[in-house]
This record gives C-alpha cells, sequence and structure tokens, in this order.
C-alpha cells in the first residue's frame, strides 16, 4: 500500500547505449528551497542531469566516456505516497541546519501523471527512460493532514 516504483536511467546522447534499474521506494524526498509548490518539486525531482566534461559517463570499452543524460521516473505510484519535504538546510556560515521558512503550496489532490512512465516508455521529467511499466495509471495524492 505505501510502496512505488522507481526507474533510475542513464542514456548517452551521442551513441546507442543506455543503462536502468528499477527499484522500489517508500516514501519521496523533495526539496522545499527555491520552489514554490509540490509540481515543481516533482519536476525538480525527475528532471535529467547532463554527464559531460569531468563528469562523463563510462559507457564500457566499446564506448568509453560519453556525454550522457541522467534522471529518475516513477514507474508505480502508490496508493498512499508518503513525501517528506526537505525543510532543513545547511548554512556553511553557521555551520548549522536552518530551517526554511518561505511559502510552500501543497495542494489537497495532484495528478502525477505527467511523473509516471507509461506503457511506451514515454514519461515526465525524465523523457524517454525505455521500456514501459505497464498500462499507465491515475495517481493522486489526497492530503489529510496538510
Amino acid at each position: 500500500i505505501f510502496g512505488g516504483g522507481l526507474r533510475s536511467y542513464i542514456k548517452c546522447i551521442h551513441v546507442p547505449y543506455a543503462s536502468e534499474r528499477d527499484e522500489d521506494y517508500y516514501d519521496v524526498n523533495l526539496n522545499v528551497k527555491g520552489f514554490d509548490d509540490l509540481l515543481s518539486s516533482f519536476r525538480n525531482y525527475t528532471e535529467s542531469e547532463t554527464l559531460d566534461g569531468e563528469n562523463q559517463y563510462d559507457a564500457g570499452a566499446e564506448h568509453g566516456k560519453q556525454d550522457a543524460q541522467k534522471g529518475v521516473i516513477f514507474t508505480r505510484v502508490p496508493p498512499v505516497l508518503t513525501i517528506h519535504l526537505k525543510r532543513f538546510d545547511f548554512d556553511l556560515q553557521l555551520m548549522n541546519m536552518r530551517k526554511i521558512h518561505t511559502h510552500f503550496e501543497f495542494p489537497s489532490f495532484v495528478n502525477l501523471d505527467e511523473f509516471v512512465v507509461n506503457a511506451t516508455g514515454a514519461g515526465g521529467g525524465g523523457g524517454d527512460a525505455g521500456a514501459g511499466a505497464g498500462p499507465p495509471q491515475q495517481p493522486t495524492i489526497s492530503c489529510t493532514a496538510c
């Protein structure tokens, strides 16, 4: 009831090489700092990162170091999704944790379809992450303790 599925992927930009790993999760840790609402935090969570320069991905002996896109996409959202809002940040000047007091909108209901991979492998922020995980779900969050 609390478990979902997540796909971590790395896809090379210039050569036909990709790596994927499916894993289970029981909660999602979302950044609050720099974001106004839950959906923008989810978009940040699923946004792909470019691995280039000194940080290139090693695509094995056949392809060597390559520029690549790295990211995550949800394959399954549980009926009950636990979200941890990261409201604390480390302050380097004070060498202490500091609470983030900015306004953050958390709606009573939210549709997460754009973040879940569909049957063709296309999904939200993670882009084309590969093989699909079955028919699209209708994930929604109902907030009972906002």
